[in-house]
């Protein structure tokens, strides 16, 4: 049962291609499989990508990959092409020093994650902090866009699968 549900993700998404990538998906079914997720939600992309229409999902997103270490701000690893982070200028190396008003200190990653997302189109405050030669703090504001909206599988699945 559970490898017919890793074989049926990897060929929805078309990842035969990684044997890795199958295993890791047959281990996750097993894992999630064990849990009862009654508020676990599904998330789809369009068969074809190219489309602009989208299946609306209650995820909203700013397109950032952060590292986050409790006690620490968050530092920016990856900032996705075509989403808000893009948009307003947000660079690979800035830190994530508040969601909202809420110092992210305090939290471990996957509060800080909560309080970065939120529904889509909504709003997002978020002050930052840019070190070069010096350190320039400095305040966004961003709306946070669908994550049905990203149009690459491999960026849609760090989002949805956390690798």
């Amino acid at each position: 049962m559970y490898r017919t549900k890793a074989k049926s993700i990897a060929k929805k998404y078309n990842l035969f291609a990684d044997k890795y990538l199958y295993i890791v998906l047959l281990l996750l079914s097993l894992l999630f499989s064990s849990f009862n997720c009654s508020h676990a939600q599904t998330f789809k992309l369009q068969a074809n990508s190219s489309e602009s229409s989208y299946e609306k999902s209650n995820k909203g997103i700013l397109g950032v990959k952060y590292l986050h270490r409790q006690n620490s701000e968050s530092t920016v690893i990856q900032v996705y092409p075509n989403t808000p982070a893009e948009r307003a200028g947000v660079r690979v190396g800035d830190k994530i020093v508040a969601v909202d008003g809420v110092s992210v200190r305090p939290y471990d990653a996957n509060h800080v994650f909560a309080l970065i997302e939120g529904p889509p189109g909504s709003p997002v405050d978020l002050s930052m902090l840019r070190c070069s030669a010096d350190c320039r703090p400095y305040q966004l504001r961003l709306v946070r866009m669908d994550m049905n909206q990203i149009q690459s599988n491999n960026i849609f699945r760090i989002y949805r699968y956390g690798y």
